[in-house]
């Protein structure tokens, strides 16, 4: 049925000029006569001016409809459909024409020309398909609607009439089965399409439904293959449509992405122009959230965009500048440190890396025997029978690479300013025989300032003797170096750190050790007594734990070298602590005696310390223990052997009879810890 029309044809040879209104002779002469008073003013003018350009365009369109209608119709077969549609919509004379039946064609052709196939509903005419697919208005209410058009159902809804007349599956419930659905008539907001139904066919058919269910069966069943049948075969028509607007989705899609693309190109061309960079661009485009929604918009950059969203790009684009700067900036300087590392590195290798000495015991003889090589040093130092073991130390010729990146003022000084690393290197080559020279010097200056900070007088140490010889590695021990391996020059980290010696923490291009004078005091007086005042650390070292504190009133304890200077330390520390207690009691009338059993004095008599061969140790005894309760009053937690608390109650508190119960109590295995 063709579309109905409101116009009339005009005849077929019917002309511009046959259409033009005529005009009365007497409006003619009133014209003239007006116009020769008086000079139409610019108003009028205008006027005129403005109605002969449309009548040009008027006579233009008229005269092109004048043309045969054959060829007229030719001419539009190569239009497209929504060309077609408006200019069927220009005349009156057009809507004519193109509305006829034998303008059927014509439409087809230009649905053919835009690759559209065969409406799926044979009752819908050409124009109507067209106004369909190309036109963005509402079936329902004639609004506006940019989305497309659904494939099965033949509809394009605006916001307003989609909400109103599409269901959910969830909503029609059992009825699914008997209604037409589509996964088109609501847009996507993801991959996934749902299926959505018509709420005019679901209230038409929930009645026929509910009709039938309850009568005759056999009915009912015939109705429901019907209807199924017939959703089964508007979905099979609708296939070559639906394939159609997905791939023209896909190419609105790509178009889309093509005018962002574009928009974004020109911003970054733009920014290009004033002079930033590309990488500070992408780096500010992948960091600032509100970028995409600023440059990329499916539309031509134009100048009013660009000046609306600069500020913002620019502070941005500034920001990741300033970040990629400072990023070079310090990638310059690793590679700085990094060529200094490697520097310092290769003078390692150049036989600067260390220094290994080594002490290493001599077989024992037997003492008895006159004979032997000339030039023999002497009987043994050591008895027969004390455990000796090899020491071996490493001292570092060149100071640790990053401690000089940070403490060596000439290096500071090449590692100062932001320069190229290429620059950098011609610097580091100007002063890399000095450099080398310096740091080749700094562990025997070093040391030498080192030495200054002991006593005055300190010999240095053996490098050979019949029990032991001390060897370098590389080159010959110097006498700095053999006075600092003395066993009684002993340093402290920061004053009041631990106790080590030469070269332990020494590695380290400025040192902060000090000369520890009260354990090198408990050292030399120890040595004296051991009839070794000069010996090294690694001599004592060695004889590993065979040092027996002889002032000690308990079952015996053998002690490290180290371990026996730390435990005399420690005995003073602690009887200063309780000499101050004992001071505050003695001001409230209830003094007690604690006498310093462990003092260094030359005049104390008691032997201090004694070398006890491996097998005359004695081993660890289970014996029973006393606590001293004369001790307990200071609060002082005193603990020894049962067999030695009246000896202890005797030297320390001089108390000539002890008392059980009154100064010491004997502890139960329960007790015991």
């Amino acid at each position: 049925m063709p579309p109905r029309t409101r116009s009339r044809a005009l005849p077929a040879g019917a002309t511009a000029k046959e259409t033009k209104p005529a005009q009365s002779s007497a409006t003619r002469k009133t014209a003239s006569k007006s116009a020769s008073k008086a000079p139409p003013n610019k108003k009028v003018r205008g006027k005129k001016e403005a109605s002969n350009k449309d009548q040009v365009k008027k006579d233009f369109v008229f005269q092109f409809a004048s043309l045969p209608l054959e060829l007229f119709l030719e001419i539009s077969n190569h239009l497209y459909p929504l060309d077609l549609i408006h200019l069927s919509r220009t005349t009156k004379r057009f809507r004519s024409v193109f509305m006829r039946r034998f303008a059927a064609e014509t439409w087809r052709a230009a649905l053919a020309n835009a690759g559209l196939p065969p409406c799926p509903d044979d009752s819908m005419s050409e124009p109507r398909y067209a106004a369909l697919m190309f036109l963005e208005q509402c079936t329902e209410c004639h609004k506006v609607a940019t989305r497309h058009m659904d494939p099965i159902f033949l509809l394009r809804l605006c916001y307003p009439c989609r909400k109103r007349m599409a269901l959910k599956p969830g909503t029609v419930g059992k009825l699914a089965g008997v209604l037409s659905c589509s996964r088109y008539l609501v847009p996507t907001k993801g991959k996934t399409r749902p299926k959505w139904y018509r709420a005019d066919e679901y209230e038409d058919i929930e009645a026929t439904f509910h009709e039938l269910s309850k009568g005759d069966q056999g009915v009912f069943r015939e109705w429901m293959q019907r209807r199924q049948e017939y959703i089964r075969t508007r979905h099979e028509r609708a296939q070559p449509l639906i394939h159609w607007i997905e791939d023209r989705e896909e190419e609105e899609k790509r178009t889309v992405v093509e005018l962002e693309n574009a928009r974004a190109a020109g911003v970054e061309t733009r920014l290009l122009n004033l002079g930033w960079e590309l990488i500070d661009i992408r780096v500010a485009e992948s960091r600032c959230a509100e970028w995409r929604g600023l440059v990329y918009k499916p539309k031509p950059l134009t100048n009013k965009d660009w000046e609306g969203m600069f500020s913002h790009l620019h502070g941005e684009v500034l920001q990741a500048r300033e970040h990629r700067l400072m990023q070079e900036a310090r990638e310059r300087e690793k590679e700085r440190k990094r060529i200094i590392r490697d520097w310092l590195d290769s003078l390692r290798g150049q036989k600067l890396k260390s220094e290994c000495l080594t002490l290493c015991w001599n077989e024992q003889l037997d003492t008895s025997s006159t004979s032997g090589p000339a030039g023999t040093l002497g009987p043994p130092l050591y008895p027969r029978g004390v455990e000796k073991r090899d020491i071996a130390i490493g001292i570092a010729l060149v100071p640790k690479s990053g401690d000089l990146l940070h403490q060596c003022p000439e290096i500071e000084e090449l590692l100062r300013g932001d320069i190229s690393t290429d620059e950098f290197l011609l610097k580091f080559q100007e002063k890399e025989d000095f450099l080398k020279a310096h740091y080749s010097r700094w562990r025997t200056e070093m040391e030498s300032s080192l030495v200054k900070l002991l006593p005055k007088g300190s010999k240095p140490v053996e490098t050979q003797t019949p029990d032991f010889t001390l060897t370098p590695h590389l080159n010959p021990l110097s006498m700095d170096l053999r006075v600092l391996l003395r066993a009684d020059s002993r340093f402290n980290l920061n004053l009041g750190g631990r106790m080590h010696y030469y070269p332990e923490t020494f590695d380290y291009y400025r040192h902060e050790s000090v000369y520890d004078e009260k354990s090198s005091g408990v050292a030399k007086r120890v040595l004296q007594a051991l009839g070794r005042p000069d010996a090294s650390y690694l001599e004592m070292q060695g004889l590993g734990e065979s040092f027996l504190c002889l002032r000690c009133i308990n079952d015996p304890t053998y002690y490290t070298w180290d371990k026996l200077i730390e435990h005399y330390v420690n005995e003073e520390i602690t009887w200063q602590t309780l000499d101050r207690k004992c001071k505050v009691l003695a001001g409230e009338g209830k003094g007690i005696v604690i006498s310093f059993i462990h003092g260094l004095e030359e005049t104390n008599e008691k032997p201090l310390v004694r070398l006890v061969a491996s097998a005359d140790k004695a081993p660890y005894s289970n014996s029973p223990q006393s606590l001293c309760q004369v001790c307990h009053i200071i609060h002082h937690y005193h603990r020894t052997g049962t067999a030695h608390i009246a000896r202890h109650i005797n030297e320390v508190h001089l108390v000539e009879n002890p008392v059980l119960g009154v100064h010491y109590t004997n502890l139960s295995d329960d007790h015991l810890w």
